[in-house]
């Protein structure tokens, strides 16, 4: 199977040199999980459930063969979530769920190449949950690029939240809140997060 993923994979580059790479190498890594996930089912089958969550030996060939976090970041979350778009398709989700899967991946783009290359290495094209998934990214302005924060440190430490890790804890919750919420005002998105980071005091807050 790894073999025909990377076939298919090969004929989804686009000359690009470091993206070919980054593709080609979660192609051959995406189902390195299976060895230490692979058990037989009740009805005495092979199955590796949850191979995606085991991500040790992809990190251990990454950090012989390519040292440096670079191409960890890009790789490992493509590995982690490359079965992601055909779940959603099949679960008939929504969109705030495509959204989060945009927040997991560095390249959006290259995820569904290998979500495709690893469908069509086993038999099927699956078209139809590329398709979906790219449209919705289109449409939520998430699948090029993800969209600048509205909110920064400054704007949360004015408003009473404390430097450290709470700081950046609420960095994250306000920026996952922009994305789902698809907010593009900055005081619509405080008044938002108002009820979710408890430290937070807006001018108006009678508690201010």
């Amino acid at each position: 199977h790894t073999g025909k993923v990377l076939a298919e994979a090969a004929n989804l580059r686009q000359g690009q040199p470091a993206r070919d790479l980054i593709l080609m190498l979660a192609a051959l890594l995406h189902d390195l999980g299976k060895a230490d996930s692979t058990r037989r089912d009740p009805q005495n089958r092979w199955r590796a459930i949850g191979h995606e969550h085991s991500l040790a030996r992809a990190r251990d060939f990454l950090n012989r063969y390519f040292p440096g976090q670079h191409l960890q970041r890009q790789i490992l979350p493509l590995l982690r979530w490359h079965g992601a778009p055909h779940a959603l398709f099949r679960d008939r989700a929504k969109q705030p769920a495509y959204a989060r899967l945009a927040l997991r991946v560095p390249d959006r783009s290259l995820l569904l190449d290998i979500a495709q290359a690893d469908a069509r290495g086993a038999g099927h094209s699956d078209t139809a949950s590329i398709v979906r998934a790219r449209e919705i990214w289109q449409k939520l302005g998430l699948w090029e690029t993800l969209p600048e924060a509205l909110i920064r440190g400054a704007d949360l430490m004015d408003l009473g939240v404390l430097p450290g890790p709470e700081l950046g804890k609420a960095l994250r919750s306000a920026y996952q809140r922009q994305v789902l919420g698809n907010h593009q005002n900055k005081e619509t998105l405080l008044r938002a997060l108002h009820g979710l980071i408890p430290a937070i005091n807006l001018p108006n807050d009678p508690a201010c």
